[in-house]
C-alpha cells in the first residue's frame, strides 16, 4: 500500500516567509523546535518516521541528520553524496518521488514528513500523496531577518 505523507513548516504570518539567508529568518522559537520534534520523530521502538528535505535545508542544518529519524536529501547531485556517506539514517536522492519511494519500501518506516525547503514544499503541496500540512504560524515581528524565500500557495484539492 502507498503511504502519504506529511508537510511541517513554519510561516511568517503575512509574508509566508520560511527562509532568509539559508537559514530561520526568526531566531529559534522552542515551542516550534520542541513540536517539530515530536511531530517528527518516531514514536514506536520498532519504527522511525522519515524526513524529506532539499539539499539547501540539509545545508541549513549543519549536514548532519536529524536524530532518531530516516532522513532523505533531494539533490541533483545524489550519486556522489550516497558515495561520501556512511551514515545509516541518511540516503540522498535526485526526486520527491524516489525519496518517497526509498521510504515506502523501507518497511520500519512509520510517518513521512516532507519539511523543506521552498522547492521541495512546491512539488509536495501538489503531489497526490500529500495528506496534510502542519503549519506553524510565526508573527512577523519575530522576523529578524527580510524573508527571501517564501512557502508556495496552498492548492485546492
Amino acid at each position: 500500500m502507498s503511504k502519504l505523507f506529511d508537510i511541517v513548516v513554519a510561516i511568517a504570518e503575512k509574508s509566508k516567509g520560511i527562509g532568509a539567508k539559508n537559514g530561520l529568518p526568526w531566531s529559534i522559537i522552542k515551542c516550534d523546535m520542541n513540536r517539530f520534534a515530536a511531530l517528527t520523530s518516531g514514536r514506536s521502538i520498532n519504527m522511525q518516521n522519515a524526513v524529506i528535505m532539499g539539499r539547501k535545508t540539509f545545508e541549513s542544518i549543519n549536514n548532519k541528520p536529524l536524530s532518531s529519524r530516516y532522513n532523505v536529501v533531494l539533490s541533483s547531485q545524489w550519486e556522489y553524496y550516497n558515495k561520501q556517506n556512511s551514515i545509516i539514517n541518511l540516503q540522498y536522492t535526485n526526486s520527491l518521488n524516489n525519496a518517497l519511494e526509498l521510504c515506502e519500501n523501507n518497511p520500519k518506516i512509520d510517518n513521512i514528513y516532507v519539511i523543506g525547503g521552498s522547492q521541495i514544499y512546491n512539488e509536495a503541496i501538489q503531489h497526490p500523496k500529500c495528506n496534510r500540512i502542519y503549519q506553524t504560524i510565526i508573527p512577523d515581528e519575530l522576523c529578524l531577518e527580510k524573508c527571501d524565500v517564501f512557502f508556495p500557495n496552498i492548492p485546492n484539492k
